[in-house]
């Protein structure tokens, strides 16, 4: 096999990783266990950090991630992350990969909302 076959199939590999472990810190913070979950979507943001193209799911981990720590009552971390993920998809260029401007906007909607809620809560809002 080519080399640039094996790098291909290594980069799908590391993307299907990461989309796997973002999908069981879900399950897992749904189940209660929040330290399991943080930690499954660290190591999944860090596999994603490690490959080109992952921009949008990288955006939806870290909104994953801030939606954990809005429920540990860790507003402050909570709403960094969600500013990150909102710069992310708000200067993202190739959403026709990802279903288009309707896309873009159905994310940076839902991203919008939860941020403004972490402003409220932190007292950045009153």
């Amino acid at each position: 096999m080519p080399a640039s076959e094996r790098e291909a199939v290594s980069f799908r590999e590391i993307e299907d990783e990461a989309l796997r472990l973002n999908a069981e810190a879900k399950e897992t913070e749904e189940a209660g266990h929040f330290d399991d979950a943080r930690a499954l979507y660290e190591r999944a943001l860090e596999l994603m950090s490690s490959t080109s193209g992952m921009t949008v799911p990288y955006a939806t981990t870290l909104s994953n991630m801030a939606c954990l720590l809005r429920t540990q009552k860790r507003y402050d971390e909570a709403l960094e992350l969600f500013t990150e993920a909102l710069d992310m998809v708000e200067n993202y260029q190739y959403w026709d990969s990802f279903g288009g401007e309707d896309s873009k906007k159905e994310m940076v909607d839902q991203i919008l909302q939860n941020k403004l809620q972490m402003e409220i809560r932190s007292g950045v809002i009153t």
